[in-house]
């Protein structure tokens, strides 16, 4: 595993749209896995054929995860997996309300 970074919700109780911005490298297959409360949200690996093999706007990729329902104190986190060349690099979570 890589880093797995987490992130605390502060808003008030609803359903969100969480975005995971990520790098999606070549030289490997890293995978990553959203979790709230610990409990997998999505699971995605970061397969795309990108032109790069350092972190840049041509790999930057996200993946968002519709209608999340969120309250206040519920824990995020970003679960990666480098693999070979792909270091699983992350770059940031979006959260905006859910439709």
């Amino acid at each position: 595993m890589g880093h797995d970074p987490c992130y605390f919700m502060t808003g008030p109780p609803a359903r969100y749209n969480i975005a995971v911005q990520y790098f999606d490298l070549q030289g490997g297959v890293a995978h990553f896995t959203l979790k709230v409360n610990g409990k997998p949200a999505s699971t995605w690996a970061a397969d795309a054929s990108l032109p790069s093999n350092h972190p840049h706007g041509d790999n930057s990729t996200r993946r968002t995860v519709r209608n999340v329902e969120l309250k206040q104190g519920d824990v995020l986190r970003v679960e990666d997996a480098p693999d070979g060349a792909d270091p699983a690099a992350l770059d940031y979570i979006e959260i905006t309300p859910g439709f």
